[in-house]
Order: C-alpha cells, then sequence, then structure tokens
C-alpha cells in the first residue's frame, strides 16, 4: 500500500489499552444490547471491563436521556468511560459523564482529532 488507512477501531482500542493501563475498571457503552455480552476490544485491555448498552438511535429524546442517565449511573465506578460508537453525540457523552461523575470519551471524537491532525 502506499496510502496510510485508518481503521476506527484500532485507533480507539489502542488508545484506549494505554489509557488504561493504570485503571482498576473500564467502562464502554454500546448501542446494542446484544453487543453486551460479545463485545471485544481489538486489543485485550490489562484491566476489568464493564459493559452497558444506550442507543444513540432512539427516537423518544426523553426515553434516550433516561437510557444514557442510566448507563452512567451504571458504569461510575469505572476510572473511565469509552463511549464506542460513530453515532454518539456530545449530548449522550455530557449526560453519562453527569450520571457518572467520571471521564467520558466519544469514540468519534477520537478518531476525529487523529485524523485531524494527520491531514493538517
Amino acid at each position: 500500500m502506499r496510502t496510510l488507512v485508518v481503521e476506527p477501531q484500532q485507533v480507539v482500542d489502542h488508545l484506549v489499552a494505554g489509557l488504561s493501563q493504570h485503571c482498576h475498571k473500564v467502562g464502554l457503552v454500546v448501542p446494542l444490547a446484544e453487543q453486551v455480552d460479545f463485545f471485544h476490544m481489538a486489543v485485550p485491555l490489562s484491566c476489568e471491563t464493564q459493559v452497558v448498552h444506550a442507543s444513540p438511535y432512539e427516537a423518544d429524546a426523553g426515553q434516550a436521556a433516561r437510557n444514557f442517565a442510566e448507563a452512567g449511573q451504571a458504569l461510575a465506578s469505572c476510572a473511565l468511560i469509552v463511549m464506542h460508537c460513530m453515532g454518539y453525540a456530545e449530548r449522550m457523552r455530557q449526560a453519562v459523564a453527569q450520571a457518572s461523575g467520571r471521564p467520558v470519551l466519544l469514540s468519534n471524537r477520537l478518531v476525529a482529532q487523529a485524523l485531524s491532525q494527520l491531514l493538517e
């Protein structure tokens, strides 16, 4: 290949692996309930993980807000939380952060910031 190929999941998962080296537990938010039991990172984390779901595609705004608040509350014991779907938005990140009191990363923002620096 003569060009750089950026795989978003690789960027997110490797960054999270680096950040979690000294964490006791990392929380992951995924969009579908079916993903909770089967979700895996591209690289294994050196700490415990806890996976919950909250869909970024919920039509009912009130229900969506409750879902993200519940996700945040469920992950309040984590050192950091990663919202592992490109469809999550800043308002969703804020809801999880407020409910958990923990730092929360948006996967799409991690990838976008890496790309913006590469393309600068």
